[in-house]
């Protein structure tokens, strides 16, 4: 497992976000009660270390939870906007013709030539 924090073996029974600061400490007890909170405190054994490593991800990374948002959104947008309209088919296609555009100047730099509208001939 890839972890951003050092590896210390933690006591995730009688403290395990010990070694956080207090608020995120804090934080992370919140999600774990909600969580258990979630599933009426019926909770199986294996569950709960899974809930403590989740939880101090989500304190250690506060981004983590927008990029699975963003990630699980595309099959109802896709719904939503069909076709062309998709916002990932047109953030794609501005993409590529800024793109292309740069490609153009860059090869007519690289071919001594001026630029569209800097010709004498306006």
């Amino acid at each position: 497992m890839n972890q951003r924090y050092p590896r210390n073996p933690r006591r995730w029974r009688a403290r395990p976000f010990d070694d956080l600061s207090p608020r995120d400490e804090a934080k992370a007890w919140m999600l774990v009660n909600r969580w258990r909170a979630n599933r009426y405190g019926n909770v199986p054994q294996w569950v709960y270390p899974k809930w403590i490593e989740r939880a101090y991800r989500l304190v250690e990374d506060p981004s983590t939870p927008y990029r699975l948002a963003g990630a699980a959104g595309g099959n109802a947008c896709a719904r939503r906007h069909p076709g062309k309209e998709h916002p990932i088919h047109k953030v794609r296609a501005k993409m590529l013709n800024r793109r292309k555009t740069h490609n153009e100047e860059r090869e007519r730099e690289r071919l001594g030539l001026l630029r569209p509208g800097q010709g004498g001939w306006t």
